[in-house]
């Protein structure tokens, strides 16, 4: 395991008078560190902890899924442009130090791994499945967009977890297949695509 320093950029979203120990960065990180699992991990569920306090809040990826993302990721073109969440959890002191070069840019410290992943684990395991299992090696080097938590407990990054995934809705995609459509028409190279 080994700190990773990257460049970010600090989200002023935190009331700094109720907990200025938090904080909200863009930033990216390497796909080769995303899918070392000594560096980022899941937090799963396991029937073997019960009701304990260290149970995890998400479940095992389902393999037909990430292999799916796999597939899509050996692709020509293929791109995940929506940022995977990572969490610095903080059970007592900071974890991450952030070294502002001027208008909320610098460099972010991500301290003490394993840093946890809270959205976006079947675009991870799709990118390892890609890699691993089809050898598609180009992807190690790519990065992925992240949004880093910072500082905050456990429970807090529960609480995010289920914000996102309960909150959000499906949006309608019948317009952009129309479009789609007309263009493959009109257009025999896109239409072979």
């Amino acid at each position: 395991m080994r700190d990773l320093t990257i460049n970010a950029i600090r989200v002023n979203q935190i009331d700094k008078s109720i907990d200025d120990k938090k904080d909200t960065y863009i930033s990216t990180i390497k796909v080769s560190d995303l899918i070392n699992e000594a560096q980022f991990q899941i937090d799963y569920w396991s029937p073997a902890k019960k009701e304990s306090e260290n149970q995890g809040y998400q479940r095992h990826p389902f393999p037909s899924h990430y292999r799916k993302i796999g597939k899509y990721a050996l692709s020509q073109g293929a791109i995940f442009p929506g940022a995977v969440i990572i969490s610095c959890r903080s059970t007592s002191g900071s974890v991450a130090v952030f070294h502002d070069k001027g208008n909320g840019i610098g460099e972010l410290e991500l301290q003490h791994p394993p840093l946890w992943i809270v959205d976006g684990q079947h675009r991870i395991m799709g990118l390892k499945y890609s890699i691993e299992e089809e050898g598609e090696t180009k992807w190690l080097d790519r990065e992925m967009p992240v949004i880093i938590l910072a500082n905050f407990s456990r429970m807090e990054e529960v609480e995010q977890f289920k914000t996102l995934n309960s909150t959000s809705k499906k949006v309608s995609t019948d317009l952009a297949q129309q479009l789609m459509l007309f263009r493959a028409t009109h257009d025999k190279d896109y239409r072979k695509s």
